[in-house]
């Protein structure tokens, strides 16, 4: 049996790249991130758990809320 599992993916910012209101912005290093990046809440994609190698790090709780939030604008769900 085949775990899958759902992954905002990330991109790097760019100084005065626009935000959506699916998106997300994470400043490094929360999440173990090395740049400061923006979570694509319109982008989640279905992986297989085989393929995340390891974590990176943990959002705090607020940026998880506004994670939460953003996904909920993207699926559109009340």
């Amino acid at each position: 049996m085949n775990l899958v599992v759902s992954a905002a993916p990330c991109t790097t910012y760019r100084e005065g790249r626009r935000i959506y209101p699916s998106q997300v912005l994470v400043k490094a290093p929360e999440g173990g991130l090395d740049a400061d990046s923006v979570i694509l809440g319109e982008q989640v994609p279905v992986l297989d758990k085989k393929r995340l190698l390891r974590q990176r790090g943990d959002l705090t709780p607020a940026t998880m809320a506004r994670l939460n939030e953003a996904l909920r604008i993207a699926f559109d769900l009340d």
